[in-house]
């Protein structure tokens, strides 16, 4: 939302190596994502990172601020939200967000998602 945020890592962060561009997100831009994620298909973090990086010339998205980002988007949206094509029923936010594991395995099951 108009704040692009890269920062080029001077040490080894994460994933990431000395010398990446990672992109610092926002909520906003994690919520969208996930909505565009097509029915049927899933994402990984990883994947989305990633893929949210390359919009914005980045080699990665902090992983720190997508999980803090993406909790926060989760809870806002609890309804209908398809926060189930990108967490599954075993990913740590389940139990965090007190999320329904039955509810995530049968959305994934109706949308022919499998589980990771």
């Amino acid at each position: 939302m108009g704040r692009n945020i890269v920062k080029v890592l001077e040490k080894k962060f994460a994933d990431m190596k000395a010398g990446d561009r990672m992109y610092i997100s926002s909520p906003e831009e994690i919520k969208s994502f996930i909505i565009n994620i097509p029915r049927g298909t899933s994402k990984s973090l990883k994947e989305m990172r990633l893929d949210i990086a390359n919009t914005k010339g980045a080699d990665n998205t902090c992983p720190v601020t997508t999980g803090i980002f993406l909790r926060m988007v989760i809870e806002d949206n609890i309804e209908n939200f398809p926060y189930w094509r990108i967490i599954d029923q075993n990913h740590s936010l389940v139990t965090k967000l007190n999320l329904n594991k039955e509810f995530i395995i049968n959305q994934r099951s109706l949308e022919s998602i499998e589980s990771d």
